[in-house]
């Protein structure tokens, strides 16, 4: 199993406000998001264990769960150059382009 990590700036400050781990075993996949609100100070060690614990959920209930729902963190998805996620924890989901580059290198 294999852990990747990025991040997803806002557009206006660059800002890194979204944290995304994937995991991936062979053909399954999943993938944690953790959205720093703008109240919050970044940190990035706190976003990357909250994205893995999301992640590491999906991989091994293989259910998505956790609907992206408050506002803010739908403004601040909306804020960052980013495909849109639905949900925080989410298992075997299509891959966005640069997914499918990480996952290739395993």
């Amino acid at each position: 199993m294999r852990e990747f990590y990025y991040y997803y700036k806002t557009k206006k400050h660059n800002h890194p406000r979204v944290t995304i781990c994937l995991v991936v075993d062979g053909q399954d996949h999943s993938r944690g998001v953790s959205i720093c609100s703008r109240l919050d100070s970044i940190d990035k060690r706190k976003g990357r264990s909250l994205a893995r614990g999301r992640a590491l959920k999906a991989f091994y209930t293989k259910q998505t769960s956790l609907p992206i729902d408050r506002d803010e963190g739908i403004a601040i998805i909306d804020d960052t150059p980013s495909p849109v996620f639905s949900y925080k924890s989410e298992y075997n989901d299509e891959l966005t382009p640069y997914e499918k580059k990480l996952a290739s290198n395993v």
